[in-house]
């Protein structure tokens, strides 16, 4: 029960040159996260915090698409970093 208070952290790869990496694209993927915004029908959502108010004021399911389909759009650019990050965090995970 102890645990699942605690915060998990991925695993940093035992190799220097790879830890150094991981610590960059952790870094680039938290600060595209904490500056992403997505445009829905005309109004901008400065986080994801404010699109899932949103999502919870309206029963609309085309709005809620809309909604939904806009925040993952903005993440696209993430797709290439997640990619390399997940692979580093395996590496740590196996060292």
């Amino acid at each position: 029960i102890a645990l699942m208070g605690s915060r998990i952290e991925n695993p940093v790869p035992a190799d220097p040159v790879a830890a150094a990496d991981f610590a960059r694209l952790r870094s680039r993927l938290l600060a595209f996260n904490a500056a992403r915004s997505a445009e829905v029908a005309g109004r901008r959502y400065a986080n994801y915090g404010a699109l899932r108010d949103a999502m919870e004021h309206t029963d609309d399911p085309a709005m809620l698409l809309r909604l939904w389909s806009g925040w993952a759009a903005s993440g696209t650019a993430l797709k290439p970093d997640y990619a390399a990050f997940v692979s580093r965090a395996n590496e740590g995970a196996r060292s």
